[in-house]
């Protein structure tokens, strides 16, 4: 690169193999050809899955900050009970791929990118001989908001190609990941409830903040992350209507299940598809840093391709020397006290009062 403070935007990539099984998914036959409001809402069944679920999140939290609800420890189960609890406890396959030099935010650059896919995707089946799958193939792909609408409509500007590869037919669904959908959710509470101005009105979040001292709550839920549009719950509608209705109940379930990762295995230990992929980011960004100044993209490209291998010699070196995770002189903030005196703080105000 001959301009030495030229800036990149590169596009991480992360592919996932499927851990459940779709052979048992029942066949669901829809009445009409256009769906119904009533898949958007939760049926009976649904919500009383959610009650239950929510009780038991609700009853850990007791439990752990709050002394006289101990006794409920002894009821409460170590996991929520759901029909895909033993794949979901698998340890997950995830292969970190190479970075790629386009931006998504152009729909030039995610053409680029989704030709990319399909030339990774055909070349693997093809070695690994079962190239005939290739026809009827369809892999879900995961993004932000940004990511999912523009990909989408790249797809669309490439509907009257000639061939199964350029319209990335095996390219199928699009959908939103869920830890960007979350911070969308936040931020809007945020925005809706975090009032700064009444900082002096007891019990309020903005006097809260002021008692755990947090000067980084400022509404800005996606300060560090990439900022997009904040359109959750149009992405949300859009993953029920995939899942609920358009997509076949095997690819609906992969869908589901694709969406979280299990790095190291076991149960509940399940974490949202996106969050891994951001740590995984922050790990490529340090070692790109390591190349020091003048770093080529060719350079830039080879060392996402080790950063997997690299991350795991070092990690197993540090395991098999018993070395301890490196620590500054900073002191991290305990999230745990901060819970505590929110706690007790609330506990004194005697909510009833206000409601």
């Amino acid at each position: 690169m001959n301009n030495k403070k030229q800036g990149l935007s590169l596009f991480a990539i992360n592919f996932v193999l499927n851990r459940i099984s779709t052979e048992r998914q029942p066949i669901v036959h829809h009445d009409s050809h256009e769906p119904s409001l009533e898949i958007f809402l939760p049926n009976e069944t649904e919500t009383l899955v959610y009650k239950n679920s929510l009780k038991i999140l609700l009853g850990r939290i007791l439990v752990e900050y709050m002394p006289g609800f101990q006794w409920m420890k002894k009821v409460l189960p170590d996991h929520i009970d759901h029909p895909h609890k033993e794949e979901m406890k698998r340890k997950s396959v995830v292969h970190m791929l190479p970075l790629s030099l386009n931006n998504e935010c152009s729909y030039d650059g995610c053409v680029r990118i989704m030709d990319e896919y399909i030339e990774m995707i055909n070349r693997w089946y093809r070695k690994a001989g079962r190239a005939a799958e290739l026809d009827t193939l369809q892999i879900p792909v995961g993004g932000d908001q940004l990511t999912r609408v523009r990909f989408q409509g790249a797809k669309t500007l490439r509907a009257g190609a000639h061939t199964k590869h350029e319209r990335f037919d095996q390219l199928y669904p699009m959908v939103i990941e869920l830890f960007h959908t979350l911070q969308d959710f936040l931020e809007k509470l945020c925005k809706r409830f975090l009032k700064l101005g009444n900082s002096r009105d007891q019990g309020t979040l903005a006097n809260l903040k002021i008692l755990i001292q947090r000067s980084n709550v400022n509404r800005k839920v996606k300060s560090r992350f990439k900022v997009f549009l904040s359109k959750y719950f149009t992405e949300c509608i859009d993953f029920i209507l995939n899942t609920e209705f358009t997509l076949p109940p095997h690819v609906a379930a992969e869908v589901r299940a694709a969406s979280f990762v299990n790095v190291h295995g076991g149960i509940g230990k399940n974490k949202a598809a996106d969050m891994h992929k951001e740590n995984e980011v922050k790990l490529v960004k340090d070692l790109i840093k390591g190349l020091g100044a003048n770093k080529t993209e060719k350079s830039i490209i080879a060392m996402s391709k080790a950063a997997p291998v690299i991350n795991d010699v070092t990690t197993n070196f540090d395991k098999m020397l018993k070395l301890n995770e490196f620590k500054t002189k900073h002191k991290k903030r305990s999230s745990e006290e901060d819970i505590g005196t929110l706690v007790k703080k609330l506990k004194d105000l005697d909510l009833l009062e206000f409601s």
